[in-house]
């Protein structure tokens, strides 16, 4: 249909409420983007498409694949079935709407959310983290100044050309931030009966189908890596704009 899936019409829909809370995320594509456009084409359709693969595999997920070529969409897209779909208000009936509407299935649909939740949990535990690392950090006077532009822990940013005598490295690669394994899907189960679970989590639960395949990611952290990989490779090729995508990754 040359419509849908990872066009980049997102840019256009933050105002949608089936789109709430992406926008910090929108502005950070566009952020790397401008970045890279300095050395690069890069559509912002493909740079999303490069984001949401190494969120995950930096997470500690599996490496996913990414075809790259896309063309942005000029405008939004018509809403059709995600129309008046709510994070905050989900049920199993809107989800399967939502995601249905897309050609994508029950175990699709679980094995997105997944991805997501695990996400989230890194997310959470790297916030608390870096706040009791700036609650333990020196004054700025006990600072060495000659390791101003060092950069502490395991991660490193690669070598930045300066023309001038410098201790700066700057190596592009890092430690994975998470073990992106099926504890989300287990502290879901475990809770199925707290009123501290999410609409969303909710929903997952309350349908027979969907939570089947909660049960089988709880069950194999292996079968939900596995499902994350093929599903991101599907959803790449919804609504394809470039030859190749759906060959690719069928």
């Amino acid at each position: 249909s040359d419509k849908g899936g990872i066009d980049g019409s997102i840019r256009f829909e933050l105002e949608r409420e089936s789109n709430a809370g992406l926008k910090a995320a929108a502005d950070a594509v566009t952020e790397i983007r401008s970045g890279l456009l300095r050395t690069t084409q890069a559509s912002y359709a493909d740079v999303l498409a490069l984001a949401g693969a190494e969120a995950i595999e930096v997470a500690g997920g599996p490496r996913c694949l990414v075809q790259i070529g896309r063309e942005d969409a000029k405008a939004p897209e018509d809403e059709g079935l995600r129309a008046g779909f709510s994070w905050d208000s989900a049920s199993a009936t809107t989800l399967r709407s939502a995601f249905g509407g897309s050609g994508l299935s029950a175990q699709d649909i679980v094995a997105l959310l997944g991805a997501v939740g695990t996400l989230k949990q890194t997310a959470t535990r790297l916030r608390k983290e870096k706040a009791a690392s700036a609650a333990d950090a020196p004054d700025d006077d006990d600072i060495d100044q000659e390791d101003v532009f060092g950069v502490s822990g395991s991660v490193a940013y690669g070598s930045v050309p300066t023309g001038k005598t410098s201790s700066l490295s700057v190596n592009v690669k890092g430690d994975k931030l998470g073990k992106f394994d099926n504890s989300y899907f287990k502290s879901l189960l475990s809770s199925a009966n707290s009123n501290s679970l999410s609409p969303l989590d909710r929903a997952l639960l309350s349908d027979k189908e969907l939570k089947s395949y909660v049960e089988t990611y709880a069950g194999s952290k292996q079968k939900f890596r596995e499902d994350v990989r093929a599903t991101y490779a599907r959803l790449q090729g919804l609504g394809g704009n470039f030859k190749g995508a759906r060959m690719l990754f069928e």
